[in-house]
């Protein structure tokens, strides 16, 4: 039964996307849940690995903690899908207990912790998997090759802290204090001093404007109606704590809606500057990230059609984390991370949002990654993943 199954899946694998299977079963998930490295698996078949091994079945390394985390988000995803193509439901795992999975365990060849020896400097980009033989394959389709996709590899706090959890009391108890009914009138429309420049262009910054009721490094703040009835926002701050107030008034319960968010820091990167103190493993970040959240996220962002995030470092860890908060986002049209010091583990993190295959965010149709660390070679990698009949991406 389960090569037979395997086998039709296979067969219907241009159909259902390779993040809805199991690793472990070959099955459409019914109860996704996550390891702590990020993976996801059928909660029944990964917690039977688990009582006889604390490695991860794809990686090889050692976990972190044996707990699993529901995926909300793909569940709810693996759902409408299914919804959809009434034909695949009975292809549904279904429980089958664990003489069956520890056979089906028994029958697969998994991997071993990576020694040393196998790490060198010219390794391929963090977030793939390692092949001592070759770069990793591409399909002639231009999908990554099974064996060798490119994996959100979650390894830091941040991550666990933006996705497993969402907002918790503590937060809202302290973010309600800055509840935001009405963004404008933080600051008198007569104060506006440039129009709306409209996302993934370049920030404008209005001179001298001090915003009513806004942390003193909040250094520019502009709100105006978007084309959707949300309010669209663009910030600008100059340290944590400047951001840690704005994602406070987001995290809030009963704050107005937002359809559009634009962060940038006060100036660039190098010594003295905005960046050293404001970037991806910040307290504020870590908040907005908490409220970004699909699960357990703020009200006030769970209509959020466009993300701007610029001049601020963003690194391996903490694009993943960004990755994982939003995946599965219903209304989310447009992500831009520019100039944020963005390298290749944190690129194709990101690019999973928009894959052709396993791709998590259905409604993504623009993807600007421009200005950062990327190679040549994952920007090649990235241009095959993404499916750019749906999304329009840069990384110039």
């Amino acid at each position: 039964l389960f090569v037979a199954l395997k086998g039709l899946l296979s067969a219907m694998g241009s159909q259902v996307p390779d993040a809805f299977i199991c690793p472990i079963t070959a099955e459409i998930m019914a109860d996704p849940v996550s390891t702590s490295d990020g993976f996801t698996y059928e909660r029944e078949a990964i917690q039977e690995w688990l009582t006889n091994h604390n490695t991860s079945p794809l990686s090889g390394e050692p976990l972190a903690r044996s707990e699993v985390v529901p995926n909300h988000a793909l569940r709810s995803s693996i759902e409408h899908f299914v919804d959809a193509l009434p034909e695949i439901k009975q292809q549904v795992y279904q429980p089958r207990g664990s003489l069956h999975l520890r056979e089906v365990i028994s029958e697969q060849r998994w991997a071993a912790a990576p020694t040393a020896a196998a790490v060198t400097d010219d390794a391929v980009p963090m977030g793939l998997p390692v092949d001592s033989d070759s770069s990793p394959a591409l399909s002639p389709s231009g999908g990554v090759v099974e064996g060798t996709a490119a994996t959100l590899l979650v390894s830091s706090s941040i991550a666990d802290v933006a996705t497993s959890t969402g907002l918790t009391p503590d937060d809202m108890e302290v973010s309600n204090r800055l509840v935001t009914r009405a963004w404008k009138g933080l600051k008198p429309q007569a104060e506006h001093k440039s129009a709306p420049s409209g996302f993934f262009g370049r920030f404008t910054k209005p001179a001298g404007i001090q915003s009513p009721g806004l942390h003193a490094d909040v250094n520019a703040f502009h709100a105006y109606r978007g084309e959707h009835g949300g309010m669209c926002l663009e910030v600008e701050v100059k340290t944590d704590a400047g951001l840690m107030h704005i994602a406070q008034r987001l995290a809030a319960s009963g704050t107005e809606e937002v359809e559009g968010l634009r962060l940038t820091t006060q100036d660039g990167f190098g010594d003295g500057t905005s960046s050293n103190v404001v970037h991806t493993e910040s307290t504020g970040f870590r908040l907005l990230l908490r409220a970004l959240s699909v699960q357990g996220g703020s009200s006030s962002l769970r209509r959020l059609r466009s993300l701007s995030i610029s001049k601020l470092a963003c690194q391996g860890d903490g694009a993943v984390a960004i990755a994982l908060a939003l995946a599965g986002h219903p209304t989310l049209q447009a992500l831009e991370l520019w100039n944020v010091q963005l390298q290749d583990e944190g690129a194709l993190a990101i690019a999973q949002m928009a894959a052709k295959d396993g791709g998590t965010n259905f409604a993504l149709g623009k993807l600007n990654l421009g200005r950062n660390l990327i190679s040549g070679y994952a920007k090649d990698l990235i241009t095959q993943m993404i499916d750019t009949n749906r999304v329009e991406v840069s990384m110039f």
